[in-house]
């Protein structure tokens, strides 16, 4: 389990940059590269939305460590939801 420590404002972007570039760059289903956000393989029961911007951000280190993070569009996200996991990978990715 990672110690939770706040996470600078300014940090946010490349925290996120990083994420994005580390899992593909592009939506694991239709492969686009517009409104990407981070899913859940294995769908988690937090519920993300009650989460500071701090402990969300180390939620993700957390989760890409054990595998379990994945690049989706919006609308893939959306379609997805809490059901099986939809996950392919992708040559480069780092999983």
């Amino acid at each position: 389990m990672v110690v939770s420590m706040p996470i600078k404002q300014e940090n946010y972007i490349k925290i996120r940059q990083h994420f994005i570039k580390l899992l593909g760059r592009e939506c694991n289903f239709c492969h686009t590269k517009d409104n990407l956000e981070f899913d859940h393989i294995i769908p988690c029961k937090t519920d993300m939305s009650k989460m500071s911007r701090s402990k969300r951000e180390w939620h993700w280190f957390d989760e890409y460590a054990k595998g379990n993070l994945q690049l989706l569009c919006a609308e893939c996200n959306n379609k997805k939801n809490d059901s099986m996991p939809l996950y392919f990978s992708k040559e480069g990715a780092i999983l």
